[in-house]
């Protein structure tokens, strides 16, 4: 979520259709406040947290 990375601020509003971001704890790509963020500003995404995964969430958490 950092440069040279899209304007994700940018790109979420373009979604129009239901979307999920699953995200995991510490060490994540997109950490929970910012998912809350990105939430705020479409009303189609939901964000679930996966409890103890970081990065790897399919093998943190299968």
């Amino acid at each position: 979520m950092k440069p040279p990375n899209p304007d994700y601020m940018q790109l979420i509003n373009t979604i129009n259709m239901p979307s999920l971001l699953v995200i995991g704890g510490s060490g994540g790509v997109v950490s929970p406040i910012l998912a809350a963020e990105l939430a705020g500003l479409n009303r189609y995404l939901k964000i679930v947290q996966i409890a103890e995964a970081g990065h790897g969430i399919p093998y943190d958490q299968p």
